[in-house]
């Protein structure tokens, strides 16, 4: 058996990891990344141009639950095509780029496309989640508001008290 703790796992485990992506990019820094895009190519302003819109659609329809919830089915459907955009775009770049931003391991697509849509997939979700709490908590009082008026119109009418000579009466509390 391997004397290896679980923490020298982890670390190796990491380590093999960042190794491939790093291989997969083959970029050895983010500005190197940064470097390689034309960002005057029509392409990728007009991806650019594409979130920002869907930014703002998003938060100009924050408080529509149907418009937040189509969007985010939008960036959903994108997310889970991204392999496949990324072939496409990798094959028929030359028809929309001036080169070629579609690797193999599809980092352009990472950080271009999907990265950007479940940022904003998150802000979605986390404004529905917002906006559940708060509906829940104005039920809830609600019901209490209701459980209050019940015990006070129950409390106020009550049926008629025998009193101890035996004789009945009418008791109104105000």
């Amino acid at each position: 058996m391997n004397d290896v703790g679980p923490l020298e796992l982890v670390y190796s485990v990491v380590g093999n990891v960042l190794d491939s992506v790093q291989q997969a990019a083959h970029m050895h820094s983010i500005s190197d990344f940064i470097g390689s895009v034309r960002w005057e190519e029509p392409f990728i302003r007009g991806i650019i141009g594409l979130q920002f819109i869907l930014f703002m659609v998003a938060y100009v329809t924050r408080r529509n639950d149907i418009v937040q919830f189509i969007i985010l089915s939008c960036l959903t459907l994108i997310a889970l095509a991204a392999e496949r955009l990324n072939d496409y775009g990798r094959a028929n770049w030359r028809h929309f780029a001036s080169q070629n931003y579609f690797d193999r391991a599809g980092l352009f697509m990472l950080a271009f496309v999907c990265g950007p849509f479940i940022i904003l997939a998150n802000f979605i979700m986390i404004g529905m989640f917002l906006r559940l709490v708060k509906l829940y908590a104005k039920r809830k009082r609600r019901e209490a508001m209701m459980q209050r008026q019940n015990q006070n119109s129950d409390a106020s009418v009550q049926p008629n008290v025998t009193t101890f000579s035996g004789a009945t009466e009418d008791k109104k509390n105000d």
